[in-house]
């Protein structure tokens, strides 16, 4: 009969426990929700860096293939990226023309010479560059900078927090920081 009288407690959550609960579930997900920003930034900084290494090989390519093609009066004796002054978020792929290649200026004259222009992600910039022009010559290709005093182009790309260095030497190599 004892078994039967005996009261069983009973344990329940407290208000207090289940308002912990959720501020350390919220805190989670809070860590959660910017570490997914922060990374997201990181993520389109990559891909424009690749993008851009992807748009001077392919520069560097149709310098090689296309060696030079007459279009009228005109040639098309090389081509390049032309990046305007920094800040920017926005650079061209453009052909060097000219009646006469030897007399070339080897530098992007206007937008009749752009080919596309090539937008980066939003939020994401060109904030720093040594130079303005790179120009795949062919057949070779031999490069040249614009200005001409530039022996190694730098250019730094970033989101504000975040930032990639993008190097280029005499051959075209790239070098990634």
């Amino acid at each position: 009969m004892k078994k039967f009288l005996k009261k069983e407690k009973l344990s329940a959550t407290s208000i207090v426990e289940i308002i912990a609960v959720v501020f350390i579930a919220l805190v989670l997900l809070s860590v959660t929700i910017s570490y997914s920003k922060q990374s997201s930034k990181i993520i389109l900084l990559n891909r424009d860096v690749i993008r851009l290494s992807a748009k001077l090989t392919q520069a560097k390519s149709l310098s090689l293939a296309l060696l030079k093609e007459e279009s009228g009066t005109v040639n098309i004796c090389a081509w390049g990226l032309h990046f305007p002054d920094p800040p920017t978020s926005e650079y061209y792929l453009f052909f060097d023309k000219a009646s006469n290649c030897d007399n070339s200026d080897k530098k992007w004259t206007d937008d009749s010479e752009t080919k596309e222009v090539i937008l980066l992600d939003q939020g994401i910039e060109i904030t720093s560059i040594n130079f303005n022009d790179i120009l795949f010559w062919p057949p070779d290709p031999t490069v040249y900078f614009y200005p001409k005093e530039v022996n190694q182009g730098t250019i730094i790309i970033s989101t504000g927090n975040y930032q990639k260095k993008i190097k280029i030497n005499k051959l075209g190599q790239l070098n990634f920081e």
